[in-house]
């Protein structure tokens, strides 16, 4: 059982890290000219497609009742999507991303406030140091220069929102439901939103060049399919407040792979960030399970 609870925090660490090359590929898609949308586009419809290869054989069992259950995990997804890059429109990407991040804080209530799940002294001191050292990661953020007005605030807000219902709607479901299936299916509803969302704005478009072509396939396998089949298999076995708290390695991964590969600067107040962040997820999982810990999300 230890293995087996040990594998899934694995998954979903590397889950968060695999993620955080999102913010590279993306950003190599969006200087070849894609448009948001259009980017989101390619992203999940290569992901349908590399998840379809990979769990051919789980497919066989789909039929309506997981269909239907599996499309609210997909209409959420889609909209903390859409509605992060709307926010990151209006008050910019880095004091949207800060908004973002606080999803832990909504999994931590709904678990305590309405299913009166108790929450670990050491659970809440992890999220707080997590959270201190995303401050840290973002210290180079100017609000003011952002045009930060409520509007955008409340996208943020409502995309955090978003995804902590998938996590927790995930979690629910994560033993019920095969992960291919439900990664399958999110990608694919994804896709399709995405697509008529690009139409509507006249930005689609079919990537011009074989790097874009490379590009596309790694966003849609490395960044987008891969990482949520991870985190759907290690929700089979830990609990969401875990998950959270170690899916907040994605933006670590971000500033460092951006570092590496699209030269941007790296500020000593961001690499303490790292480290507290790190030291965070860690502290958190070497942390005992209680004896009898409550889980009415399964």
């Amino acid at each position: 059982m230890k293995l087996r609870t040990n594998l899934a925090l694995l998954s979903v660490a590397l889950s968060g890290t695999l993620y955080g090359s999102m913010g590279l590929f993306g950003t190599w898609l969006l200087q070849e000219g894609f448009s948001v949308s259009n980017m989101l586009f390619w992203r999940f419809s290569t992901a349908s497609l590399t998840i379809l290869l990979m769990g051919l054989r789980h497919l066989h069992t789909m039929n309506w009742q997981i269909l239907r259950a599996t499309l609210l995990n997909s209409l959420l997804y889609s909209a903390s999507s859409g509605l992060f890059f709307v926010a990151s429109n209006t008050i910019g990407t880095g004091v949207g991303m800060v908004i973002f991040y606080i999803y832990p804080i909504f999994i931590f209530l709904f678990l305590w406030l309405f299913l009166k799940q108790p929450i670990a002294r050491s659970s809440w001191f992890s999220l707080a140091v997590v959270i201190l050292g995303f401050i840290f990661l973002n210290t180079n953020i100017r609000v003011e220069s952002t045009g930060m007005n409520s509007l955008g605030f409340g996208f943020a807000v409502l995309s955090s929102l978003a995804y902590a219902a998938y996590i927790l709607l995930s979690k629910k479901r994560a033993q019920q439901i095969d992960a291919y299936l439900s990664t399958f299916v999110l990608c694919l509803v994804s896709s399709v939103y995405f697509l008529i969302l690009s139409h509507a704005e006249g930005s689609f478009s079919w990537p011009a060049s074989t790097k874009s072509w490379i590009t596309v396939f790694a966003l849609g396998l490395i960044a987008t399919s891969v990482p949520i089949l991870l985190m759907l298999k290690g929700l089979e076995t830990i609990g969401a407040e875990k998950a959270a708290i170690l899916s907040v390695l994605e933006p670590v991964f971000t500033v460092i792979l951006g570092f590496i590969f699209l030269e941007e600067n790296l500020s000593s107040m961001q690499f303490v960030g790292i480290v507290i962040i790190l030291g965070g997820t860690v502290f958190n999982q070497l942390q005992p399970n209680p004896r009898k810990p409550i889980d009415r999300l399964s």
